[in-house]
């Protein structure tokens, strides 16, 4: 696919661009030398194109946009720390894309606009998940598209360290969104009324919300929501642990497969429209207002301007170059909207194609030579493997560095999940067609639907809960780039038996890997900051620890932290607890069966020869780092 790049123009341009990302990236050039930086390139450029010394120029020029998307994306980018950070005050206003979740006593949604927080400089176009509670005589209904003003506590998303915490900084990462907020409806204001379309395309997603909260069941109706509009608040943890565990979660949010998906049935309903161009204006208009419904999400736009360009070299009777369609979509898109660059759902949509574009024809004849058996089934299992494997040779490095996981067995549950749910998105478009049309029908599409997911929903939860089948932490990183060189290496066999030779190796490898990081290890001493506390254990013998409730501050009004409550029911072994204020009290007292534990008050004397056992270098009610 790489042996000739003239045909590939496109990946030369997004080489030049990301090379001037990347020299400013790691020279860390003072931001008022940008325009002197720039001025040069600008003035070498056109002296080369009066000299005739075009293919300079170009890269050069490429440079420049890298440097310029650089200087975008690096005014206004914030770090997400290990860290506690407090709250500060802000004032939001914006405008609102995204309703997350709606009751009578609040609402939770994405806003985009102006940041103004009260210790720092104006922060302009982004998104933040804001919590509105809405009390009595104040309340008012919060809309897709309506502007909002409102006077907020801000924070940035963190890391969860606990595991029954909320993973904000995941989550936000899954949905493009920069900060967390929260306010109440008497800080709150609507300053401006709906935006016509916005307002019509949040009206479309509720409908198309409540057709299938009306034909499909308990936690299905969430999976089937998340897979038409991407939307996962309606699925349960439980549930998003299974899938992430299994390396499935991708299924969940709208990406390349399921816009593929669309673009494809969209393709089937055009083919009775006998003009080429009319056609292909028709695909245009449904596949953009899609995109519209999703939300503009960069791996759906990325996939949409990917399946425009496929459809439109059809229509010019032209052949089309996957990799240069890739290449080019991505330049289109950075170039409209910097940020995306920078988006973890796009970054992890592009490689997952380049990944299926490099190596899935290596793989699939690999698989066949060595297993050399002729069948029509045989080829479609080989052909789904060898996609399964491609995909995830360059995303699953990626999604371990964003959220520290690698699922071992992510090629096993892909095989089986992916076309169950597939199907399950088909029937469930199909269900909702006819919901408009004919009612009965719409029940039948949606029951064989609500089973397909039922079935992925059994085979998710058994697959997670094999043993060593995933591996979470800092150590994902290193696993997943290992075992992806191990494949690499496994698919460049040049005989059968040098590739099992290496598929040997590499199952040997891959095993002892799996034991030495498997996140199955046992407890150990350890130190997690919260909000008014610092909880440390520290195990004492196997199956007994002690547990420290350490508060930050004398004689706080505690508030309750249903994570580390929930954390201590299932805390395993015997413990007894230490505190030293109220706020390991309250913990303790809301924690159930808490009457078979024991705790005791800590003195000065007791604490300073505990906290020497940590091996702390200072007071662990100081501590804010997760990492110390």
């Amino acid at each position: 696919m790489l042996n000739n790049l003239n045909q590939i123009p496109a990946l030369k341009l997004l080489c030049g661009i990301l090379s001037g990302y990347l020299l400013c990236h790691f020279l860390e050039i003072p931001s008022y030398w940008f325009i002197y930086f720039i001025a040069f390139i600008l003035i070498i450029s056109i002296l080369l194109i009066i000299k005739h010394q075009t293919v300079i120029a170009y890269y050069l020029s490429a440079l420049l946009i890298g440097i310029l998307l650089f200087n975008n994306i690096n005014s206004e980018r914030f770090e997400q720390p290990r860290k506690l950070i407090p709250e500060v005050p802000a004032v939001i206003h914006g405008k609102v894309l995204k309703i997350i979740n709606k009751t009578d006593s609040y609402c939770r949604c994405i806003v985009k606009g102006t940041i103004a927080p009260k210790i720092l400089p104006k922060i302009f176009d982004k998104s933040v998940l804001l919590s509105v509670k809405l009390k009595g005589a104040y309340s008012f209904n919060i809309v897709v598209g309506s502007t909002i003003s409102s006077n907020v506590l801000l924070k940035l998303p963190i890391e969860g360290n606990l595991p029954t915490d909320f993973p904000e900084k995941q989550f936000c990462i899954a949905s493009d969104i920069d900060f967390i907020a929260r306010s109440d409806s008497r800080n709150t204001a609507i300053a401006a009324p709906p935006d016509g379309f916005l307002y019509l395309i949040g009206l479309m997603t509720d409908r198309i919300n409540n057709t299938i909260k009306k034909y499909f069941s308990g936690n299905n109706e969430g999976i089937a929501i998340a897979l038409i509009t991407g939307d996962k608040t309606g699925i349960d943890r439980q549930t998003k642990a299974g899938f992430s565990q299994t390396g499935t979660s991708h299924i969940l949010s709208v990406s390349g497969l399921h816009v593929g998906i669309i673009a494809f049935m969209i393709y089937l309903f055009c083919g009775y429209i006998p003009k080429p161009w009319l056609k292909f204006a028709v695909f245009e208009t449904i596949l953009i207002l899609y995109i519209f419904i999703t939300g503009f999400q960069p791996s759906v736009i990325r996939a949409g301007v990917m399946a425009s360009a496929f459809i439109l070299a059809k229509t010019l009777q032209r052949e089309a170059n996957p990799l240069n369609i890739l290449f080019f979509s991505v330049i289109l898109i950075i170039i409209f909207n910097p940020e995306a660059l920078i988006s973890p759902g796009f970054q992890m949509s592009v490689v997952s194609v380049l990944g299926i574009s490099l190596f899935y024809m290596k793989i699939n004849s690999q698989l066949k030579k060595v297993t050399n058996i002729k069948s029509r089934y045989f080829e479609y299992l080989i052909n789904s493997i060898s996609l399964t494997i491609a995909a995830s040779i360059t995303v699953a490095p990626l999604v371990a560095n964003y959220f520290e996981l690698f699922s071992i067995i992510s090629p096993l549950a892909n095989l089986i999940i992916i076309p169950l749910l597939s199907f399950g998105m088909i029937y469930t478009i199909l269900a909702l067609l006819f919901s408009i049309i004919f009612s009965p029908f719409a029940s039948v599409f949606a029951a064989t639907a609500d089973f397909l997911i039922d079935i992925s929903l059994r085979v998710t939860t058994s697959i997670s809960q094999l043993p060593y089948s995933y591996i979470s932490g800092r150590y994902a990183i290193i696993v997943s780039v290992l075992v992806s060189l191990i494949i690499i290496y496994l698919i460049f066999s040049q005989t059968k038996r040098q590739f099992f030779f290496r598929l040997s190796y590499g199952i040997i490898t891959s095993i002892l890997i799996a034991l030495l990081f498997s996140s199955e290890s046992g407890m150990k001493n350890q130190i997690i900051p919260r909000k008014q506390y610092v909880f440390a254990s520290i195990e004492v013998e196997p199956a007994k620890s002690i547990l420290i409730f350490a508060d930050r501050k004398p004689n706080i009004r505690p508030i309750r932290d249903p994570a580390m409550e929930k954390y201590l029911e299932n805390y395993p072994g015997s413990w007894i607890a230490a505190v030293n204020g109220t706020a390991g009290k309250s913990i303790l007292k809301h924690t159930k069966f808490q009457q078979k534990q024991k705790y005791v008050q800590l003195n000065p004397e007791i604490q300073n020869r505990l906290y020497s056992q940590i091996k702390s270098n200072r007071k662990i009610s100081q501590i804010i780092e997760y990492d110390e």
